[in-house]
């Protein structure tokens, strides 16, 4: 969400001017990028996003302006696997085959994806989205058309008739439940489509209980990658938004307003950082029982072991599934000192929980056997 807030951000500023959007949607073996990454391409060249490490951009740029003469999108077919193919000026050796539709953005047609975002943003919910990238025979004049499911089950449709495509309304759901993208191909009576489809999300909530002195690096690190960042401090001197300048949202609250007043889903990340041990107790109390997937408490692991045992006194045990989420000390062992670098460790502990990942090195993940399409994103 954060690369494609970036493009319709350098849109939004000349909409007048046309471009031309690269977007990732197909990738077997390993890629640097996976699909539903986006470049936005201008008449000076890449103005936002990307499409891979830095490798591919040059060719993408020039095939980008080469649409906006013709007027007509096409996909380019990046082959990594041979180490001998100079078709796009380098021998990369990737082991990946990527393909990329570039489709031009005219000024004053209605484009899909900024109506898509304003969707996502709006509603804070995420959205299954069909794009059609290939199209042969009654098809062929589809691509660049986009149906949008939205966690209501509700649809929008631009140029795409979900009547031809009889399965893509139950596609387009399992993406939104798995959260895995498909590329799949529907047979049509008079001709085939290639669809992609993605599942786009807000941005990540991520919320701060403190607003000490080790809390800005934090939030500036998470603006960065992206997270949506709510600090809260029953202090009002430290609530206050010019200490967070980067922060979405800074609110002054005690421990016993915080469930009422913070909006927390299964999407959330929370990290309890006050710095003061009846503060802290109360809000884990609290959190406990909240649907966030990521509860994180600094300090030593025996303060909370402390707080849980005066919670239990107290009446409230905590399930398995409950303490299975807190994370106390917040963090990967990275050997952090400063408080740059605990926010670096919080934040990555937190990437890896909710992806589901290990946060093993990559070296020992590669020697597993690396999962297609994956290639070696962290």
């Amino acid at each position: 969400m954060k690369e494609l807030l970036e493009i319709l951000n350098v849109h939004s500023a000349r909409p007048d001017l046309p471009y031309a959007l690269a977007t990732v949607v197909k990738v077997q073996g390993s890629s640097y990028r996976k699909p539903g990454a986006r470049m936005l391409v201008g008449a000076l060249g890449r103005l936002a996003g990307s499409v891979s490490g830095g490798c591919l951009e040059r060719d993408v740029i020039s095939k980008g302006l080469a649409v906006l003469l013709s007027g007509e999108a096409q996909v380019a077919v990046y082959d990594t696997t041979d180490q001998d193919d100079l078709a796009f000026g380098t021998s990369l050796g990737c082991e990946g085959r990527i393909e990329i539709l570039v489709e031009p953005v005219w000024p004053g047609r209605p484009w899909p994806l900024a109506e898509v975002a304003e969707v996502i943003l709006t509603e804070r919910r995420p959205v299954a989205v069909a794009t059609v990238y290939q199209g042969e025979g009654i098809a062929a004049p589809w691509v660049g058309h986009s149906l949008v499911l939205l966690a209501n089950q509700e649809r929008k449709a631009w140029g795409l008739d979900e009547n031809h495509l009889p399965d893509l309304g139950a596609d387009l759901a399992r993406v939104l439940a798995t959260k895995k993208s498909m590329t799949p191909s529907y047979d049509l009576p008079g001709g085939t489509v290639d669809i992609l489809l993605e599942r786009i999300a807000p941005p990540q909530p991520l919320v701060l209980f403190g607003g000490g002195h080790d809390v800005p690096p934090l939030v500036q690190l998470a603006k960065v990658m992206g997270h949506h960042v709510t600090v809260v401090d029953r202090r009002v001197d430290f609530a206050d938004a010019q200490r967070f300048p980067g922060a979405d949202r800074v609110l002054h609250a005690r421990p016993s307003e915080v469930l009422a007043r913070v909006p927390l889903d299964e999407s959330s990340a929370v990290v309890v950082m006050n710095h003061h041990y009846e503060t802290d107790a109360e809000l884990l109390g609290l959190l406990l029982s909240s649907p966030a997937t990521y509860l994180g408490m600094l300090g030593p692991r025996k303060r909370t072991d402390k707080i849980l045992d005066e919670l239990r006194q107290a009446g409230i045990n905590p399930t398995e599934a409950q303490l299975s989420k807190l994370h106390a000390p917040a963090g990967l062992d990275l050997g952090s000192e400063n408080p740059e670098q605990i926010a670096l460790s919080i934040l990555a502990e937190i990437q890896a929980v909710m992806s589901g990942r290990s946060a093993v090195n990559l070296r020992e993940f590669s020697r597993l056997g690396p999962v297609s399409g994956e290639g070696s994103k962290a």
